[in-house]
């Protein structure tokens, strides 16, 4: 368990700033010294259904077909990550260098 790095989680995002949020660090080994073993991949799956395929058909913007899909259960790349995150998979570090710095909308 390490201290939460502020730099770091303002960099990714509100969503990563949460108090109840634990972080982590790999030990490390002799050959890397980050404290990794294997991958763990982060998801983004857009499941098609008949909302979905109305708003495209209609040439809906990205924007729109984006809200409907999370309005129906759709995580997004950041979603998994946070989730990866939460659960020790990953660290803020990595999921920076992967996603990086994130800028809210709106």
């Amino acid at each position: 368990e390490i201290p939460p790095p502020s730099e770091v989680l303002t960099q990714l995002g509100p969503q990563f700033q949460s108090p109840d949020l634990v972080f982590y660090q790999g030990r490390g080994c002799n050959k890397c010294h980050k404290g990794y073993k294997g991958r763990v991949a982060i998801h983004e799956v857009l499941t098609m259904n008949e909302d979905l395929r109305i708003a495209i058909t209609e040439g809906a913007s990205a924007m729109q077909i984006e809200t409907i899909a999370r309005e129906q259960g759709m995580k997004v790349l950041l979603d998994d990550a946070l989730e990866k995150l939460r659960t020790g998979l990953t660290t803020p570090d990595e999921v920076l260098r992967l996603l990086g710095p994130q800028v809210l909308n709106g």
